[in-house]
This record gives C-alpha cells, structure tokens and sequence, in this order.
C-alpha cells in the first residue's frame, strides 16, 4: 500500500511540475509533453531525453527478463514445466536455463511482433500475471492455513482489489483495442 501511495504522490508531483514549468494550454499542443518540460526546466537538447528514455527502456527489458525467468523457474519447480527449467546453476544460484528461455522469448518477440504490439503484449503480459498472483493469494488465504512465521500478512481485500483493478484493466485495454 506505500508504494501506491508513493506512485500516486510522484505522479502527481510530475503533473504539479509540467503544469508549473509550461502552461497547460503548451503542454496540451505538445506531441511530447514531457520532452518539453524536460527541455524547459534543464536546457538540454531533446537528444539528452531520448537517452534517459533508452536507458529507462533497457531496464524494464531486464526486469522483465528477470520476472519471466522466475515465473518460469517457479512453475517448473513445481511441476507444472519441464524440470530443465527449474535447474539452478551452483556457482551464481541463478536459473540460467529459464532465464534463458525468458530471453530467448523476449528476443523472438522483439523480432516478431511490431514495437507498439510488443508494448502492449507486456503490459497485458504483466496484468495477466499479477492477475494470476493475485488469485494464487486468494486462494492460499482461503486453505486457511497458518502463516510461516517473519512473512508480510497481506489483508485478503488487497488481493482481491489486485485481481479486479488487473482485470479491469486488461479488460479496458482490450476494449480500447477493439
């Protein structure tokens, strides 16, 4: 819940900045607006955005990368892939092999699927699995089963506000599309 809270302050701080920084009727005209503010407040070429954008774009890549290859380890040391996947490497304690089953995924679809499909491939992509974590916890609160000790209890209303917003979202998404 802090870190809702927290991204719900930063973004409107952001807003709160832009607004201050150029005046709204500007910003509304803009192609990017937030290039603008960028330019407005710091004095820097518009070159210098567009690398904190491909430095900003090469992160995400890799934190996808690494929540795919824990998914994908986690399933399969469970069973519900093949047992490869779940092997870990003994000297960085690493999946390697489902990592790189995750990139080499990541990388098919990069080469595959058109930048602005592939955009919304991973947004749904992550709703869909924030979705399925959010059921996975409604359904280990409902065994009503005690919990380990030194483990974060999460009240059972958040995982459901998880699964409905994630839903609602993909659902919304896929209205837009349509």
């Amino acid at each position: 819940m802090p870190t809702l809270g927290l991204t719900t302050f930063l973004y409107l701080f952001v807003v709160w900045i832009s607004v201050t920084a150029v005046p709204p009727e500007e910003l509304s005209r803009s192609p990017a607006p937030l290039a603008l503010v960028f330019q407005r407040l710091t004095g820097l070429p518009l070159i210098s955005m567009s690398v904190i954008a491909v430095v900003a774009t090469l992160n995400g890549i890799v934190v996808h990368m690494i929540m795919i290859a824990r998914v994908i380890y986690g399933l399969a040391s469970q069973n519900y892939l093949p047992r490869q996947l779940a092997q870990v490497n003994g000297l960085t304690r690493t999946p390697l092999v489902a990592t790189a089953a995750a990139v080499a995924a990541i990388l098919f679809l990069t080469l595959a699927v058109p930048l602005e499909g592939l955009a919304d491939l991973a947004a749904q992509g992550t709703l869909a699995i924030f979705s399925c974590v959010n059921l996975a916890l409604i359904r280990i609160k409902a065994r009503k089963e005690p919990a380990p000790a030194g483990v974060f209890i999460c009240p059972l209303w958040i995982a459901y506000a998880g699964l409905v917003s994630s839903l609602l979202l993909l659902l919304f998404g896929w209205l837009a599309q349509h």
